[in-house]
C-alpha cells in the first residue's frame, strides 16, 4: 500500500493572495500549478471509533469521479504519516471491501459495521497544487480554500499541505520551516 508523508500548515486566508506569488515557491516550481475543485464526505461511526484510532475514511469527488479514500496511521509522531489504500466508486456512499473492513477491524481492534458508517462532515474546496524540487526530493505543496460543513454549520478552511512524493522526508521540514519563517506571525502548525 502506499504511504502518505505530509506536514499540513493553517494559513489564514487574508494571506493567500501574497502566498500565491510566494518567491520560494516560484524558485522551487517543476512545472506548472494546477488547480482543482473538491468535495469530500468523511465517515465515521456514532462512537467515532475511526477517528479515535486516527483513521480517515472518505469519499471525494474530483472532477466527474469519485474516490474512497482509507488512511491508516503508521504511528510516527513528528508528521502526519498513512498508509492509504484508494480507489474509484460510483458516488457519494462507502463501498467498504471485505479486505478494507477487516483493516478497518484490525486498526480499530474491535468490529466494524459498514453499516454503522454515516457521514460526519463534509468539505469543499477550491485545491490549488504547485509540484516542486528541492534537492533531489520532490515535494507537492497543496493550498486549500473553501468551507468543512457540519450538522448545518459551517467554517473556513484554510489550508497548506507539503507532501512528500520522493526523496528525503526531511525535506519536507525544510521547507515548512523555511515558510514559516517568511510568514511567522500569522502561520501555525495545524
Amino acid at each position: 500500500m502506499p504511504r502518505e508523508f505530509e506536514l499540513k500548515l493553517h494559513l489564514p486566508a487574508r494571506h493567500a493572495p501574497g502566498f500565491r506569488h510566494e518567491p520560494l515557491l516560484v524558485s522551487l516550481a517543476r512545472g506548472p500549478v494546477r488547480r482543482q475543485r473538491l468535495r469530500a464526505i468523511y465517515f465515521d461511526s456514532a462512537d467515532r471509533r475511526l477517528s479515535a484510532a486516527g483513521i480517515a475514511c472518505r469519499v471525494r469527488k474530483a472532477g466527474r469521479r469519485w474516490y474512497q479514500t482509507i488512511k491508516l496511521p503508521q504511528g510516527i509522531v513528528s508528521a502526519n504519516v498513512h498508509e492509504e489504500i484508494e480507489r474509484a466508486v460510483a458516488g457519494p456512499a462507502l463501498e467498504l471491501s471485505r479486505a478494507e473492513i477487516v483493516r478497518l477491524e484490525r486498526a480499530t481492534e474491535g468490529t466494524v459495521d459498514p453499516a454503522s458508517l454515516s457521514p460526519v462532515f463534509e468539505t469543499r474546496v477550491e485545491r490549488t497544487i504547485w509540484p516542486l524540487r528541492l534537492i533531489e526530493t520532490d515535494i507537492e505543496l497543496v493550498y486549500d480554500r473553501g468551507r468543512i460543513l457540519v450538522g448545518g454549520r459551517s467554517e473556513r478552511i484554510s489550508e497548506v499541505e507539503i507532501e512528500l512524493q520522493t526523496g528525503r522526508g526531511g525535506r519536507v521540514f525544510e521547507l515548512a520551516l523555511s515558510l514559516f519563517l517568511a510568514h511567522y506571525t500569522s502561520w501555525w502548525v495545524a
